[in-house]
């Protein structure tokens, strides 16, 4: 409901705004019904159902909102890569950061080439699915969908 009144509020004046929406949360308005959905096939599916709500052809910003634990992070991002980098040489991933520093630091990877041997380090001392425990405190979990 909120991008079919975002969509109508932008309409006939699309180049005026940068227009952003997300993904990820599937379900109700009820936190109990909601569930986290990051598969390829959902991200795909959203973003046309998104793209029919508002009324566009593009949207600018196009986000997960919430990682689904079940899905693979890298199929996730995999889905929004065969269709967002085959748009043009203008599409970039968007990182967070709140020091102007490791945002130099960010935009200055992008110069970085990888060999095969450079991938199989990271991949040894950064193993999949290391990361572990609850992204906010438990007080602050009851906030976050399940």
């Amino acid at each position: 409901m909120n991008e079919e009144l975002i969509g109508k509020a932008i309409r006939g004046r699309r180049d005026q705004v940068i227009l952003a929406t997300k993904f990820g949360v599937v379900g109700s308005c009820d936190p109990n019904g909601r569930r986290l959905d990051g598969r390829p096939s959902y991200v795909r599916s959203a973003c046309e159902a998104s793209l029919r709500r508002l009324g566009v052809d593009t949207i600018d910003i196009y986000y997960q909102h919430r990682l689904d634990p079940d899905t693979p992070i890298e199929e996730t991002v995999g889905a929004l890569s065969a269709w967002g980098l085959a748009q043009g040489d203008d599409i970039v991933a968007i990182f967070g950061t709140k020091k102007r520093t490791y945002f130099e630091e960010n935009v200055a990877a992008v110069d970085l080439d990888f060999t095969p041997a450079d991938l199989r380090r990271l991949d040894t001392a950064f193993p999949r699915n290391i990361a572990s425990g609850q992204r906010y405190p438990e007080t602050q979990m009851k906030n976050v969908a399940p």
